[in-house]
């Protein structure tokens, strides 16, 4: 078995060059784009079951091409997208500053109540920078605890360090929901000026009236480090931002928002279990979906974003073993419910593995036990998971586990861009409530989670 693979490797490396060598003859293409196809690595899993299901489309290949000036063009201007930055301490944070922040960059810091941040801040972006610290009105701590009091920001600050008046505005709200009229008026900007006129310099600095970064601590910003409450102030200040571009601002330049730091355990935990989907398939990551993570609660699944149906079920020899007891909430036509039953259980004398389907129409689970009668399906809603946990004992009584191995969500109005917050909810109680150790859900804004968010602890130790 093992021979055949390898020469099926082969056998699509030399199909991979001889299409690349018809194509270089009608366009303009890097050497270094022929060996990144020349050497994509495709991984190989079966690719039907039993009844003449196909379980994946065919092994990816990585196909890099650019045609002449134009193809070359387009490819710089393309944008990359925003970093969001997930730091669990403070610590993290203030080295995340130092990696990340660049000088010359505008750089708005919400919760600036410790002033390591709020220096490092002002340290990366130079004097040609521009920082605005936000924090609210806060009692000063006891003199009981010095290493506290020590770490906060504190009224001298502007005169000890000299530095943060020719950079920095410090701006002090009455309350959390005055952010979004700080951030995006002017009038921080203008005493900004008014700064660097006293302090003697007649430099006139960033003009720009969007940031290029922004660095948050959400304990010190909501007083809980909350999950969806993170989600949803980072969102809504790349929305902020986006509007308060210059209308002549040209799509090249590096105008929108390039990284975020953001200081929160509970979005460093979700960074560390969601797993953008094409890098499970392709091979750039390292995760093993077929056992369960690492973590102290032990009910923090693997959650793995794919866009469209084929990537949807290509997954599936990644994250299902035999024997496995699998939910698919929204199963549909049934094709991948009975994809996902003939995985568990491809050893005919394997004793054990089951799967149900599940949808919360009547006529469209009448529908798929017609074309998969040999397949378990049940009405039910994805977000009653006391009934998903009761139809496992109702239809599989002979296993004593609780919940399910593995769940694969496909739920209408959460498989587009919108709908994060609901789709983070969902994997949330049905990770709670059924405890599988692994989530596969068909979504896109999801995935684009997944390519936008990364924990900063892993990043610092490579």
């Amino acid at each position: 078995m093992q021979s055949f693979k390898r020469k099926y490797r082969y056998l699509l490396l030399v199909v991979a060059i001889l299409e690349l060598h018809q194509r270089t003859s009608s366009s303009c293409m890097t050497a270094a784009a022929f060996v990144a196809t020349a050497t994509a690595k495709a991984r190989v899993v079966n690719h039907y079951g039993r009844n003449g299901i196909s379980r994946i489309s065919k092994p990816t290949c990585i196909n890099v091409q650019i045609e002449g000036e134009e193809g070359q063009e387009k490819a710089r201007r393309r944008k990359k997208p925003c970093r969001w930055v997930a730091c669990r301490t403070t610590k993290d944070l203030t080295e995340a500053c130092r990696q990340y922040l660049k000088p010359g960059m505008v750089v708005a810091e919400l919760g600036a109540q410790l002033r390591d941040t709020s220096h490092q801040i002002c340290t990366s972006i130079g004097p040609e920078g521009t920082a605005l610290l936000c924090d609210v009105a806060r009692k000063a701590p006891s003199g009981k605890d010095a290493a506290r009091t020590s770490a906060m920001r504190q009224s001298e600050d502007d005169h000890s360090f000299p530095f943060l008046s020719d950079r920095a505005v410090f701006c002090q709200l009455n309350n959390w929901d005055a952010w979004r009229h700080t951030l995006f008026s002017t009038n921080w900007r203008s005493q900004l000026k008014s700064q660097r006129i006293i302090g003697g310099d007649t430099t006139t600095g960033t003009t720009k009236h969007q940031f290029d970064a922004l660095v948050v601590d959400m304990t010190a910003t909501g007083g809980n480090d909350l999950e969806l409450t993170s989600l949803t102030l980072l969102k809504e200040f790349l929305a902020w931002n986006n509007n308060s571009m210059d209308e002549d601002c040209d799509e090249a330049d590096d105008g929108e928002c390039q990284v975020i730091l953001i200081k929160s355990s509970s979005l460093h935990t979700l960074a560390r279990r969601l797993v953008h989907g094409q890098r499970i398939l392709d091979g750039s990551t390292n995760v093993h979906l077929d056992s369960r993570r690492n973590s102290e609660s032990g009910k923090d699944p693997w959650l793995v974003a794919t866009v469209g149906v084929q990537e949807y079920r290509r997954t599936i020899p990644y994250a299902i073993r035999p024997k496995d007891t699998v939910l698919e909430v929204g199963c549909h036509l049934g094709t991948t419910t009975a994809l996902l039953y003939e995985e568990v259980t491809v050893d005919e004398a394997t004793d054990g593995g089951s799967c149900i389907g599940v949808d919360i129409s009547r006529s469209i689970v009448e529908g798929a036990e017609k074309r998969h009668p040999h397949v378990t399906f049940a009405v039910g809603s994805a977000w009653d998971t006391a009934h998903l946990l009761r139809l496992k004992q109702q239809h599989f009584s002979q296993y004593k586990t609780w919940g399910y191995d593995v769940v694969y969500v496909d739920v209408g109005g959460l498989s587009g861009a919108n709908g994060l917050l609901e789709a983070l909810a969902l994997l949330n109680a049905l990770g709670q409530a059924l405890e599988p150790r692994c989530i596969v859900i068909k979504s896109l804004c999801m995935q684009r989670l997944a390519s936008s968010l990364v924990p900063f602890s892993t990043k610092w130790k490579q």
